[in-house]
């Protein structure tokens, strides 16, 4: 049996997850709180989370965690032997990591309100007595990160922008074919699906997100797939 360490709510955890969901792996959940996290450095000395525990391999970071579980259960495949659709789906999955996911952290973390409604899904896993101090020091440390990385010297506006013009792409990515880069759910999907339905939770992603009906019909079939 497979064992995930995670935070619940981190969109690198919920990529594993699902992916083990569409594949019919089975698996069990160790959980982890804002608290709390600093024990995954028993098995991680990183300190992150995703982690993926099978029998006597432990597996760091999501995207070799994917390939793993890709290697291990190859039935249903999320990855391509051409190597155009190989490549795309590497620059896809690195984009959707590495850019949407601080526009993700923004929305949710950065504005007031968003954070407010946030924090307790962030936070499920930590004591109940314990929130309203880790709470702060959370969204501090996450304004910190989107500090030091930029995004947070954009304005909120500037941000739907440059999320309405990736939302542009992906809309013409899908406007011929179900899914982003092959006829078939890869981790393409996968990768950006997590980010994009983090964004969708708040008032100022879901008013970007729903002018396109392409882009909201591609999140409701990756969610029929994989979460249904």
């Amino acid at each position: 049996m497979m064992h995930l360490h995670q935070m619940e709510d981190s969109p690198f955890c919920e990529k594993i997850r699902l992916l083990l969901h569409y594949k019919n792996v089975p698996y069990e959940s160790v959980n982890y709180g804002a608290s709390t996290i600093t024990r995954i450095r028993r098995i991680n000395s990183a300190g992150k989370v995703p982690v993926l525990v099978s029998g006597k391999q432990t597996v760091t970071d999501s995207t070799d965690i994917c390939r793993f579980i890709e290697q291990q259960y190859p039935d249903k495949p999320v990855y391509s032997d051409s190597a155009d659709e190989s490549a795309l789906i590497h620059v896809l999955e690195d984009w959707a990591d590495e850019s949407l996911y601080f526009m993700e952290m923004y929305f949710r973390f950065a504005i007031k309100t968003n954070s407010k409604a946030m924090l307790p899904l962030l936070l499920a896993h930590d004591p109940v007595w314990l929130r309203w101090l880790v709470g702060p020091l959370v969204v501090n440390g996450v304004k910190g990160i989107l500090n030091r990385q930029g995004t947070s010297r954009r304005s909120t506006e500037q941000l739907q922008k440059d999320l309405k013009s990736h939302v542009n792409a992906l809309e013409s990515m899908l406007g011929k074919q179900p899914f982003l880069v092959a006829d078939h759910l890869t981790m393409a999907d996968l990768s950006v699906y997590v980010q994009l339905k983090r964004i969708n939770q708040t008032p100022e992603g879901s008013a970007v997100i729903s002018e396109s009906l392409i882009v909201v019909n591609w999140l409701k079939r990756i969610h029929e797939l994989t979460e249904s």
